[in-house]
Formats: structure tokens, sequence, C-alpha cells
């Protein structure tokens, strides 16, 4: 019973154990960062770095007080313990050297306020000292003008005596050594004297500091002219970089690697990273030279909407990457092997994690053609379930095929007419209409798609039926895509936008009933083919008339008269081969017809005649360049002009 006593009489004194067990110097860092000692979970916090953590709040000559005191009541709470305690009349306790060992250690603790503080005053003395000689030093040096360099020294010195004299936040005075004496006066209140030295130096500094600002303030006054005219070069270089920084915005959005079809997108990142880097770099010079010279800047927020954007472009294009190397991993599985349970678990995963990127993203192209594989590979792998069931047979796989060839090549065409844009007079409203197409397919389609039923049960007539139903209403909407295509045709002003609006359309052309309405504008197609190559023809006739009545050919401004020429005939060259070149690959009968025959065959007419005229332009002028070149090397590289002035003897 009496060691149990004494047992409960030493676990009391474990109520002074944070004072061996918690290290000193982690609790001052906290302590002068937040005036306190940090929880566990919010030092956590601040390790993480997360925005729940507590702000810095450094501590106050009160906080300082306050645990000086603490310990110095702790330390006469230490004193008073008896240093032998007798249980029971025969069992002795002696805590003689714990109570010394625990009374140094509290001791400590107080001593590293204390020295803090003392420390504190001294390296702010010595720092004042310093700063004092340096500033009456550079502020008393001559300054010329065009001294850049002299001048930045000059202002920094001015703005750092500035804010050393703004008026203090918490005591609303401009007294650098009030916080100083009021250290001075605690420390005293424990008996902690400073050396000498210190009061010396604290005596002489207060007049030395006012010297310092009435020279600051004389200098200020005559380097204000010479600030002036920094100050508009800055405004300048501002005006200048808030350009720079729209155009380049404008050239980030047109980036190919907002495009989910682009083909390196990491090396473009790349090199737009280093090209922020460079314009980061520019910014800060701006922003801490105009800090210098008090001219407010902006906060160049389209550079920054650039930083902010290509970190989470890096971001989505490493999800494109992983999901296209494990659905491209996923297409080589031979068709017994494929899982598709954990493909779908690993699909959903993608999908999860692509609505948790930023709602930025989820307006640009390659954020939604990412989400769209995701739930196109998900579709998949629901049909291909059900095409691993065991009851499917050779004859399902035909009936299969068939049935979903033409349906899928529709759904295919469609799509591709989502992002379709009509040029010409009328092409905002020929847009619009084939917009409103597309949506109207989609939500046919999506209504098609969203039936439950099994489509592999050859039992179940449901299919069939619904699909005879969607196909009905696609012939409607063939009807009016061929009406619209029509109107853009007959809307398009040369053959150069007729080749483009079939180039866009695509494979759309090929459907039945829009081919059937639309083959009459190919008879046209030829007609504006026929009549482009007589202008050429005329053109080619009227310079060459030109040439024969004045012995040389007109030629643009500043272009040699052979190389002009020549590059004449290489343009027109060019303004009949290219609509020839994509007639040609038209996939129509008329290509082959007998007018289409007569038509190119003035093509090559018309072709054979510039490959004559280059042939004797080049002739007649390769017979004049030896004798051009040998007497013109043989002249001097400078002459003399009539004025006698030195002038370079290059001809022309």
């Amino acid at each position: 019973m009496t060691f149990y006593q004494a047992n409960d009489y030493c676990s009391g004194f474990e109520a002074y154990s944070y004072l061996w067990l918690e290290d000193r110097e982690m609790f001052m860092k906290q302590f002068l960062s937040y005036g306190r000692q940090l929880t566990p979970e919010e030092a956590d916090l601040v390790n993480l770095g997360d925005s729940l953590a507590p702000p810095i709040s450094p501590p106050t000559m009160d906080h300082f007080k306050e645990q000086i005191d603490h310990y110095e009541c702790l330390c006469q709470e230490i004193e008073k313990i008896q240093q032998l305690v007798v249980f029971k009349g025969w069992f002795q306790v002696d805590i003689g050297p714990f109570k010394q060992a625990l009374l140094n250690t509290a001791n400590r603790w107080g001593h590293m306020f204390k020295q803090h503080l003392v420390d504190h005053v001294t390296i702010s003395l010595s720092d004042l000292s310093h700063f004092i000689r340096e500033a009456d030093e550079g502020l008393l040096k001559p300054l010329v003008e065009g001294d850049y360099q002299g001048l930045v020294e000059v202002m920094g010195l001015l703005m750092e005596v500035k804010d050393r004299a703004t008026p203090s936040a918490v005591t609303g005075s401009d007294d650098l050594f009030e916080p100083i004496h009021n250290t001075i006066e605690l420390l005293k209140y424990y008996d902690v004297e400073l050396p000498e030295e210190v009061h010396v130096v604290l005596h002489e500094l207060p007049e030395q500091w006012s010297n310092t600002k009435r020279i600051a303030m004389i200098t200020k006054q005559q380097v204000a002219p010479l600030q002036a005219t920094e100050v508009t070069r800055i405004r300048k270089k501002i005006s200048l970089f808030d350009t720079c920084q729209s155009l380049y915005r404008e050239k980030f959005k047109k980036s190919a690697f907002l495009k989910f079809n682009c083909e390196r997108p990491y090396a473009l990142l790349d090199a737009t990273n280093c090209d922020l880097q460079l314009l980061e770099g520019e910014m800060k010079k701006i922003q801490e030279s105009a800090s210098l010279f008090e001219v407010n800047v902006s906060e160049f927020k389209q550079l920054k909407q650039c930083c902010k954007e290509l970190r989470m472009l890096k971001q989505l294009w490493d999800y494109v990457h992983i999901v296209q190397t494990s659905i491209e991993d996923w297409k080589l599985t031979p068709w017994r092997k494929i899982d598709v349970e954990n493909m779908d678990i690993e699909c959903k995963k993608f999908a999860k994690e692509v609505r948790a990127l930023d709602k930025e993203m989820r307006g640009w192209d390659t954020y939604i053609n990412l989400e769209a594989t995701v739930k196109n590979m998900l579709t998949s792998l629901r049909a291909v379930g059900e095409l691993q069931n065991p009851a499917i047979r050779e004859r399902h796989w035909n009936q299969l095929m068939k049935s979903t060839k033409s349906f899928f090549d529709t759904v295919l065409e469609f799509m591709k007419l989502e992002k379709v844009e009509i040029g010409g007079v009328k092409g905002r409203v020929l847009s619009a209409k084939i917009v409103a197409v597309v949506a109207e397919f989609s939500e046919h389609f999506g209504v098609f798609a969203s039936k439950m039923y099994d489509a592999l049960d050859p039992e179940d007539n449901r299919f069939p039926d619904d699909y005879e139903g969607f196909q009905v209403k696609i012939m409607d909407l063939d009807h009016r895509l061929a009406a619209v295509l029509c109107q853009a045709f007959d809307d398009c002003y040369n053959l150069e936008s007729v080749f483009k609006l079939i180039s866009i359309v695509g494979t759309v052309l090929d459907r039945p009933l829009i081919k059937d309405e639309f083959t009459s504008k190919y008879t046209a197609i030829l007609e504006m083919l026929d009549e482009e190559i007589a202008i050429c023809q005329e053109l080619y006739d009227e310079q060459i008339e030109y040439m024969r009545k004045n012995g040389w050919m007109p030629v643009g401004v500043n272009m040699p008269p052979v190389a002009g020429a020549l590059r004449w005939t290489y343009q027109l060259r060019t303004r009949i081969s290219m609509p020839v070149n994509n007639f040609c690959s038209l996939d129509h009968p008329i290509v082959d017809s007998s007018e289409a025959k007569e038509v190119l065959k003035r093509y090559d007419s018309v072709i054979k005649q510039l490959d004559d005229l280059e042939d004797e332009l080049f002739s007649d002028w390769s017979k004049t360049v030896p004798k051009s070149v040998e007497k013109h090397l043989k002249s001097c590289l400078l002459a003399r002009a009539p004025n006698r002035d030195l002038i370079l003897n290059f001809h022309p």
C-alpha cells in the first residue's frame, strides 16, 4: 500500500512532462509565427499548405510577457515542492535531484523568451545603424541624367526609408525606437540588463535617423525630374506589355493543344511554357520598376490566365494520354479474353476523374472529346458484354452487321455536321439550319439509343420496329439537309467556295436522298470550271499581245522583268490547276463524261501554252546571262556619283 501511495505521488509530476518532452526550438518557431503553440491538427494543415491553416500572426509584447510570467510562476511553484516526503512513517522519497533538474528546465524555457528579446533589440539596433550609414552614403552620391542604375539605387533607398518611417499599424506612431524601448522596459522588469554599448547606440540613433529622413526628403526633391522621366518610360513599357499580353492571349486561344486532334501536345505545351516564363520574367521586372518609382501597374490578368490554363491543359492532356493508351491496350486483347467487368470499372473511374477536373475546362474541345471517348467506350463495353453471350450464333452476327452498318454510317455522317460552318452571304442562316437539323437528329438518336431491350434477341421485334421509325425520321432530315446544301451551293460565288463546301460536308453528299437533289449542281460546277479556264485563256492572250507590242511583260512592283514574268505564269497556273484538281477528285460520274473531257482538253491547252512561255522566257534570259555577268563582275563595287559621293555600283 505504501508503494502505491509513493507511485501516485510521483505520477503527479507528469503534469510537468511537457517541459522535457516538447522541442523548445519548434515551440519558439511556432510562437514567433502564430503567437501561440499550434495543435497537432493545425500543424498538419500548415505542413500541407491547406487553405484552412491558421494565418500568420506574429506575437506582441503582451504575448512574450504572458509566456515569461507563466514560466516564472512555474519556477516558484516548483521551488515550493517538498524535497523529502515520508509515507507511513517509514518510506522516504527524496526528489531533490529531480526538483533541481525540473527547475533548471523551467528556467531554460523562460530564458529562451528573454534571450530572444535581447537578441531582437541588439539585431534591430545593429540593422538600423547599418542601414542609416548605407542610406546616408547612397543618398548623398551625386546623380547625373542618364545614370539609370544610380537612380534605381537612390529610389530603392528612398523607398526603404519611407517604409521604415511608415506609422506602425499597432502603435500608430512612426517612432522606430518605441517598440525597442518597450522591449527594454520589459526586460528590466525581469532584471535582464543589456550591455552598455546597446544603450549608447540607442541614445545616438534617433538623431542619426532624423538626419537620414531629412537627407531623404532633400534627395527626393532633387531626383523628382529624373523620376518623372522614368515614370513616363515605365508607363510606356506597361502599355506596350499590356498590348503584348493581349496579343499573346489571342494567340494562346488559337493554340493547337486546345484541340483534341493535336499531334504533339506536350512539345507545344513545353514551348508555350518557355514563352510564358519569359513574359513572366519581363512582367516581374516591370512590376519591380513600377513599385520602385511608385507607378500603379495593372495585374496583367490575361497573362496570369494563360499560365493558369496552361497548368490545367497539362493535367487534361495527362488524362487524355492515360485514357488513350488504356483503350489502345484494350483493343489488342483477344475477344475471348476481354474482361468487360474490370474494363467497365476502369472506364467509370476515368469518367469520374474527368468530371472532377476544373469546370473551366468543360468548354474546351480536348475535354469534350475526352469525355466523349470515355462515354463511347462505356457504351462499347456494354455492347461487347451482350455480344459475349453464349447464345449468339453466326446468323445473329450477320443480321447485326447488316442492320447496324447503315445505322452507324448515318450517326457518323450527322455527327460530322455538328461543327460545320457555312460561308457566304447566307452562311450564318444556313449554318443555323444545319445546327437545327443536327440537334433534331441527336434528339431522335438519344430516344432510340435509350431503349433498354436486348437488340440481339431474335424473338423481340421491338428493335426492327423502332429502327424503321428512326429511318423515316432520318429521311425527313435528309430532305431538309439537301435543301440547305443546295441553297449553300447557290450562295457560293466561285469555285474555291464550292469545293470548300463539298469538302466540309464530305460523305453526307453520298446519302441517297441528298445525292439525288445535289446531282444537278455538278453540271453547274463543270460550267463554272469551263468559264474559269476561258478567263485564264483570255488573260494569257492579253499578256502575250502586250508583250508582242511592247517587248516586255507587265509585272508586279519591284519585280525583275524575267522573274516577274515567270511568277505571273506560276500564279496563273496555280489559279487554273487547283479547281481542276479538285474537280478531278470528285467521286461523281460527271468527271468521266464527254463534256468534262472537252473542258479538260482546254485546260491542257492552257497549261501547254504556259509551259511553252516559261521555256521561252527562261531560254531568252539564259542567253544574256554570261555576257551580262562578265560585264558587271569587272565593275568596281563602289563608284563616284556626279556630286563626288561614293555610291554602291549594283546593277538593278
